[in-house]
C-alpha cells in the first residue's frame, strides 16, 4: 500500500473540540451528581419513617440510573471521537490489481 502525500490529510475538526473538553465536563457533571446526592441525603423530610425512607430511596435510584446513562453516554462519544480521528488520519492507496477481462483498457466511467 502507499501512503498519500501529507496534503491528503483531512484536517481535525469538532471530534477534537469535544475530546478535550470531555473530561472537564464529565469531572464537573459527576460532581453535580454527587452534589445532588449528597442533597438527597441531607434534604429534610416530614412523614413517617418508612416512607421518607422509600422516597430517598426512589430518589437515589433514580440519581444512579442517570449517572450511569451519563458515563455511558461520555465512554460512547469518546469512541466516536476517536474513531473520527482515526478515520481522518493518512489515506493509503492499495497497489493496482490489473483486471484482464475489461472491455476497454483505462478508467471506467460509473453509470
Amino acid at each position: 500500500m502507499q501512503k498519500h502525500p501529507p496534503d491528503a490529510y483531512t484536517p481535525p475538526g469538532l471530534e477534537w473540540w469535544i475530546l478535550r473538553r470531555l473530561p472537564k465536563v464529565s469531572l464537573a457533571v459527576t460532581l453535580a451528581f454527587g452534589l445532588a446526592w449528597w442533597l438527597i441525603r441531607l434534604w429534610p423530610r416530614q412523614g413517617p419513617d418508612a416512607e421518607v425512607a422509600s422516597q430517598t430511596l426512589l430518589a437515589e435510584y433514580a440519581l444512579l440510573g442517570g449517572f450511569i446513562f451519563f458515563i455511558t453516554m461520555v465512554v460512547t462519544v469518546g469512541i466516536g471521537c476517536i474513531f473520527v480521528s482515526i478515520m481522518k488520519g493518512p489515506r493509503y492507496s492499495a497497489d493496482s490489481y490489473v483486471i484482464n477481462d475489461k472491455e476497454k483498457p483505462g478508467p471506467q466511467k460509473e453509470r
